[in-house]
């Protein structure tokens, strides 16, 4: 699952202004912590369909297509269009 996540970061995500919902959910997207709190690579599994939905999609499409394969030469910090 480690390696979709970092497929979808790569990505930069067009969500529009009417899906509300969709965008509750990626605000409050977050990663489970460690008992020291380190942040793991593991999402926390909390009202994420619309969040899953779009790693499946990038999946399908790179697994199909090719795309968005290539280590990333720039920053993956994630960038939201609302």
């Amino acid at each position: 699952m480690e390696n979709e996540i970092d497929l979808v970061r790569r990505q930069t995500l067009h969500i529009t202004k009417s899906s509300v919902d969709t965008i509750k959910e990626v605000r409050n997207y977050c990663r489970k912590k460690d008992k020291d709190g380190n942040i793991l690579e593991e999402p926390v599994k909390i009202r994420d369909h619309a969040c899953d939905a779009g790693r499946y999609g990038s999946l399908g499409i790179t697994e199909r297509f090719g795309f968005a394969t290539a280590t990333p030469t720039r920053d993956t910090t994630p960038v939201w269009h609302f």
